[in-house]
């Protein structure tokens, strides 16, 4: 679920890939492709640098 809100709010802003993402947060794509799929839970930390 938490996954599926971080892919769409990456999408809304400027069509923003996992790996411009990867780029700006410093967390590798395969890490973000889990957390997406539902596989991996974010650290509160990742939360947070996503809100911003």
């Amino acid at each position: 679920m938490i996954g599926e809100v971080i892919r769409v709010t990456r999408r809304a802003k400027n069509d923003m890939t996992i790996n411009d993402l990867s780029k700006k947060s410093q967390i590798s794509k395969s890490y973000i492709t889990e957390i997406e799929k539902g596989k991996k839970t974010p650290s509160n930390d990742i939360l947070d640098f996503l809100r911003n």
